[in-house]
C-alpha cells in the first residue's frame, strides 16, 4: 500500500486495512464506497497529491490554515508516523504541532491509556488555542 510519496508503510497492505474495517462493528461501508475510499486514499494517495476531488470540487489541503494538531501514534499500521507528520508540511496553517505517542491506530484514541496520554495532551492543546481567539 502506498502511503506519502511512495513510501510502503511497513509492509501495510490492503489485506490489513480491510482485517481493521471488517473487525469494527461501527464499520458498516457500502461496498462501492470501500472500493472507491481504498483505491483513491490509500493506493493512488490522492489527498496528499492534490489529486482528489469531492463532489465534483477539488481538495487542496493546502486551503488549510487553521491552528492545526497532529497525533500519531508509534506503532500505527493504518497510518504511519510518517505519514501523519506529511499531513503538517502539506496544510498552510502557521500553528501547528506534531505529537507522537506510544500506541496503534485505534488504541491510541480508544486504549486504556489514552484517558491518561492522550486526552490531556488534546485538551491542553485545545485550551491553548482558545485563549488566543
Amino acid at each position: 500500500m502506498r502511503v506519502h510519496r511512495g513510501v510502503y508503510a511497513r509492509g501495510l497492505s490492503a489485506a490489513a486495512v480491510l482485517l481493521w474495517i471488517a473487525g469494527s462493528p461501527t464499520a458498516a461501508f457500502p461496498g462501492e464506497f470501500f472500493r472507491q475510499w481504498v483505491k483513491e486514499f490509500y493506493q493512488e494517495n490522492k489527498l496528499i497529491r492534490n489529486e482528489l476531488s469531492l463532489g465534483g470540487r477539488p481538495v487542496y489541503l493546502s486551503n488549510i490554515h487553521c491552528p492545526l494538531l497532529v497525533v500519531g501514534a508509534k506503532q500505527d499500521y493504518i497510518c504511519p508516523p510518517e505519514c501523519a507528520r506529511a499531513l503538517m508540511d502539506a496544510v498552510s496553517s502557521t500553528e501547528k504541532e506534531y505529537l507522537e505517542l506510544p500506541g496503534g491506530h485505534i488504541s491510541l484514541i480508544a486504549g486504556r491509556g489514552a484517558a491518561r496520554h492522550v486526552w490531556p495532551k488534546v485538551s491542553a492543546w485545545i485550551a491553548r488555542q482558545s485563549r488566543v481567539a
